[in-house]
């Protein structure tokens, strides 16, 4: 199934192969964090998407620099973690896999792809009921917005639970649906939680007796003074992705370290270094129709005059465009970060959001975020 994305496709494919042990979709990664990468499906069957990517017009050596860093930022905070490395063998050999397990350390170890399903099914017994929330759940400060968050909770134990759900922290007026749920092995539930922001991380938990379990999303608070004009004055944002720009693909530009940026990296494009083209553009993930607001992290790096950039949405591969806006230098203040916000209308399966860099003036991008938007 090789660049399938929707949950409902994977699920199918869990419950039609009885014999089926694990899932490995993806020809090079297509997601940003490992709450995405690493998961169970239907009939508690884990799905290993790869955490890695290889650039044709790299060299060895920023490979191996390169997969090392991914495999590092793609890990989790609590370990045991189970990550699918995924090798392309015209840039790949086996001194180069040596050499990248020996940088990454004593905390990573390679196994067998039917270890690792096996690995990950006993750690998840243990675990019994696994919840998943966004890692980055970017909301808007000072703007008259709910934020709706999509979550799901499941049980991947041997036994049915009954399970109470609650938000703890990080929203105010909470509200969570459903509450309480009693799930069969396997059974996983969605979840919707409602409020408005009220801290720095959102705290939601699972209670039953098999105890607590207890997940967290980091709010990246964006200042609504920082927002180009082009925002929604009322409705509900519903987090659909939050990108970024250095792990997504690039035609143009460099990485640099930036501690302002919010994963402390940035991409960069530069005159008279960089040609002009798609600096930022991806991530091809699946989106259900719906109209969808993005918000582009950008900062003005030099002088410059005109249309610095255009940013637009796409369905995955180009076309058709559903949306688009032309970036002035002159909205961008020279060393200071705005958001600009762009609306566009998806029809429904993969999509991309894009940076088409003119050469007017040094531009960095460090992350798109994007909602669906919801009227109320």
């Amino acid at each position: 199934i090789m660049g399938a994305t929707r949950p409902e496709l994977f699920a199918a494919y869990a419950q039609g192969i009885p014999f089926l042990r694990s899932l490995f979709p993806d020809y090079g990664r297509a997601v940003v964090s490992y709450a995405d990468a690493t998961f169970s499906t239907a009939r508690r069957v884990p799905v290993f998407r790869a955490v890695g990517v290889w650039r044709m017009d790299a060299s060895r050596e920023e490979r191996i620099n390169e997969l090392v860093a991914d495999v590092r930022r793609m890990s989790p905070s609590d370990r045991p973690g189970f990550m699918h490395i995924f090798v392309l063998n015209w840039f790949c050999d086996l001194p180069m896999l040596g050499e990248i397990l020996q940088r990454l350390g004593p905390d990573y170890v390679c196994v067998r792809p039917d270890h690792l399903a096996q690995l990950y099914a006993e750690d998840m017994e243990r675990q019994e009921i696994s919840l998943r929330l966004p890692t980055v759940v970017a909301c808007i400060e000072g703007w008259p917005l709910e934020l709706g968050i999509r979550g799901a909770v499941q049980n991947v134990s041997g036994r049915a639970h009954d399970v109470k759900l609650r938000v703890l922290g990080g929203l105010d007026q909470a509200g969570v649906e459903p509450r309480q749920a009693r799930l069969e092995p396997g059974e996983e539930v969605k979840v919707f939680v409602t409020g408005r922001p009220a801290g720095e991380v959102l705290t939601f938990e699972a209670e039953g007796d098999f105890g607590t379990r207890r997940a967290e999303a980091a709010l990246r608070r964006i200042p609504v003074a920082q927002v180009l004009a082009g925002l929604p004055t009322e409705g509900r944002l519903v987090p659909a992705a939050y990108l970024e720009a250095e792990v997504m693909a690039h035609l143009s530009g460099t990485l640099h370290h930036d501690p302002d940026a919010s994963g402390g990296q940035l991409w960069l494009a530069r005159t008279g270094a960089d040609r002009p083209a798609h600096v930022v553009f991806g991530p091809y993930q699946t989106l259900p129709a719906g109209r969808y607001l993005a918000l582009f992290r950008l900062k003005r790096m030099g002088d410059g005059t005109g249309a610095v950039a255009l940013l637009d949405a796409c369905v995955g591969g180009g076309s058709p465009q559903t949306g688009r806006r032309e970036v002035m230098a002159e909205e961008l203040p020279e060393g200071q970060w705005r958001w600009a916000p762009l609306l566009f209308e998806h029809p429904g399966g993969p999509y991309e959001t894009r940076v088409q860099w003119s050469g007017a003036a040094d531009l960095a991008v460090d992350a798109i975020a994007v909602w669906l938007f919801e009227p109320l």
